[in-house]
């Protein structure tokens, strides 16, 4: 298999165990097939951006040990995904709206407050989680493979 095929098909099955992962409290009901595919949708949303912006900081890195790739997607994710949850609350409550999210405020009369900032990092950290999770996969089947060598942690 080449390695622009190898790369395709692995950037294609790296997400799939977190959408079923995330899906999996729908089994079972009729709702099933839409949340699979809402849930697969928004995975390869954040996945592909994240893994191409990832790539280039490993790039300059020039590595391709499997630990980097969990660190830095982690990070690149976290950050992406605050800044996504950051411009949905603006856009949605900047306007002087209020929103309370598991008991914490986190946007008061249009202004975010430091427990809501708080909140939506910790929440991007652990969704970032599965998309490390996701890139970690990806690795393994196209990094991994593609040179024969062990780029062990």
């Amino acid at each position: 298999m080449s390695n622009v095929s190898r790369t395709a098909w692995s950037a294609f099955a790296s997400p799939l165990p977190v959408i079923l992962l995330f899906s999996s409290l729908a089994i079972g009901s009729s709702a099933f097939p839409s949340v699979l595919l809402f849930n697969a949708a928004v995975t390869f949303a954040l996945f592909l951006p994240c893994a191409g912006l990832s790539h280039v900081i490993l790039r300059r890195m020039r590595s391709g040990r499997l630990r980097d790739y969990v660190r830095v997607m982690f990070w690149v994710a976290t950050i992406v995904l605050l800044a996504v949850q950051i411009a949905a609350y603006e856009f949605i409550f900047g306007s002087g709206g209020s929103e309370l999210h598991l008991g914490i405020e986190v946007i008061k009369s249009g202004s975010f407050t430091i427990g809501g900032i708080a909140l939506l990092a910790m929440q991007s950290m652990f969704m970032a989680l599965g998309l490390a999770a996701s890139f970690a996969l990806f690795w393994y089947l196209a990094v991994r493979s593609r040179d024969g060598l062990r780029h062990d942690a």
